[in-house]
């Protein structure tokens, strides 16, 4: 889903089971997301996945 449809139906989507995972966990407090949802995403962590940091460490001025 590109990002500006995402946008327009965040509220009513739905998460569920299938071939794809897109999560990302934050370099910081560790807690799993949504990466569109993320300050600042890359690939790179466990297992490739993505990794960054989440708006909430990014609202507060954490570093890593």
């Amino acid at each position: 889903m590109c990002d500006p449809c995402y946008g327009e139906n965040a509220a009513v989507l739905v998460i569920m089971p299938g071939d794809t995972t897109v999560t990302a966990r934050c370099d910081l407090c560790w807690r799993y997301g949504n990466p569109r949802e993320f300050a600042e995403v890359r690939l790179g962590g466990r297992k490739n996945a993505y990794s960054g940091t989440c708006k909430a460490c990014a609202d507060r001025g954490d570093n890593v």
